[in-house]
């Protein structure tokens, strides 16, 4: 008898404890999966809140604001920035735009192009409102440009900033 109740004992032992291994995986891959879709979540959720605080439309108190300076584009997709010209001269005035790739850059145009306004017509003490389309081809490497926007009147440079673009995956 006593042989019978430890083999009893044993099977019952056996049962339980795969039954806790089956249980305990279940709940590690339940928990592993919650914690992916939480890192993702997360990362939406600040992607938008940093989006979202760049387009704030707000009076910038230089005469070129480019925001946010450091681009990063999908390969194969696009994505915009916004750019802020301020006219502080005493009349109104036009502005030409150009954006100057740095000579060392990676990325040639067809890996990365930028579409962009090439002039803005601005009312003295007013603020012109614009975005820059970055665009990278979908076989582009992961790399980064530099690029250097300079805004003109009158043939004269009138404010000059540097910006990133770098293509992730």
């Amino acid at each position: 008898m006593e042989k019978r109740g430890a083999l009893e004992l044993s099977v019952s032992t056996i049962v339980v404890v795969v039954i806790g291994v089956a249980l305990l995986s279940f709940g590690l891959i339940f928990v592993t999966d919650l914690g992916e879709g939480i890192r993702e979540m997360m990362k939406d959720v600040f992607t938008g809140a940093k989006t979202k605080l760049g387009e704030v439309d707000r009076q910038y108190d230089e005469r070129l604001t480019i925001t946010p300076t450091d681009i990063k584009v999908e390969r194969g997709k696009s994505d915009t920035f916004k750019v802020y010209i301020g006219n502080d001269l005493d009349t109104t005035q036009t502005f030409t735009i150009n954006v100057i790739p740095d000579e060392g850059n990676p990325l040639d145009e067809e890996e990365l192009r930028l579409q962009y306004a090439k002039t803005a017509t601005i009312n003295s003490d007013k603020q012109y409102n614009t975005e820059i389309k970055a665009i990278a081809h979908r076989e582009s490497r992961l790399d980064s440009n530099l690029y250097k926007m300079q805004v003109t009147t009158d043939g004269e440079v009138y404010e000059e900033k540097t910006f990133f673009v770098e293509v992730v995956k």
